[in-house]
């Protein structure tokens, strides 16, 4: 089953958090501009964006970015922390952050170790503000949350975009190519799952050949644009 989840906004806060214990959650994204964070406490969880999937220990943190296919899915008995932030509340603050690629997945982490332990921190901030909220800690949340974005901008920050123009904004990822058109069209299949998708009419919505598209995106991902389709209509049905 594909989801498509409008998160509302709550105009008093910049975020939402929940402890949840999840045995299967739907595939399904945001499409409002929210970006998710899962932080697991206790057991395991089984995080799956598009055809890539990890396995998230207690401690481990992963970011989910807005209009992203996700899924999620344990036989543990877990405690996980879920947060929903509404990226408009930081608008006039961060505008750019709107527009940027986070890659942030401490299951995988093998060279940015000190990195993830400096967002963990600021998540915890972040939480502990959160569920000990009271009136007059509102600036105190917003000041967490916007140290939390800000290290997730400064250290894993894959790419941004502004209108047709894409940006490399850390030179210490090794293969930035195709990153934000890879997304698109992952975006595109997922809002056509159920209809007749071919490769010429995902390549003419992004000016480019079918044969050059589907050369990266077998270069990015390791699977041809066919047999993702193939493999996400047998496991979605």
């Amino acid at each position: 089953m594909l989801l498509k989840q409008s998160t509302k906004c709550n105009q008093q806060t910049p975020l939402h958090m929940e402890l949840l214990n999840i045995n299967e959650h739907p595939w399904h994204m945001h499409d409002d501009k929210t970006m998710e964070i899962i932080y697991v406490l206790q057991g395991s969880l089984r995080c799956s964006l598009s055809i890539y999937s990890s396995i998230l220990q207690a401690g481990d943190i992963a970011v989910v970015n807005t209009e992203t296919l996700h899924h999620y899915n344990s036989s543990d008995d877990n405690i996980v922390l879920i947060c929903h932030l509404y990226l408009n509340h930081f608008s006039s603050l961060m505008p750019e952050i709107e527009n940027t690629l986070i890659i942030c997945n401490s299951a995988s982490a093998a060279e940015f170790d000190k990195h993830y332990e400096l967002l963990k921190n600021a998540f915890a901030k972040t939480a502990a503000h959160y569920f000990n909220i009271k009136p007059p800690a509102q600036d105190e949340l917003m000041d967490s949350c916007i140290n939390f974005l800000s290290t997730l901008y400064n250290h894993f920050n894959y790419l941004a975009h502004d209108g047709a123009s894409i940006r490399n904004e850390n030179t210490m990822k090794k293969r930035p190519l195709q990153a934000e058109r890879i997304k698109r069209v992952m975006h595109y299949i997922y809002e056509n799952i159920a209809g007749n998708i071919r490769l010429e009419d995902i390549a003419a919505k992004e000016y480019i050949s079918k044969y050059y598209l589907s050369r990266e995106y077998k270069k990015t991902y390791g699977i041809t644009i066919g047999s993702d389709l193939t493999a996400r209509r047998l496991s979605h049905a």
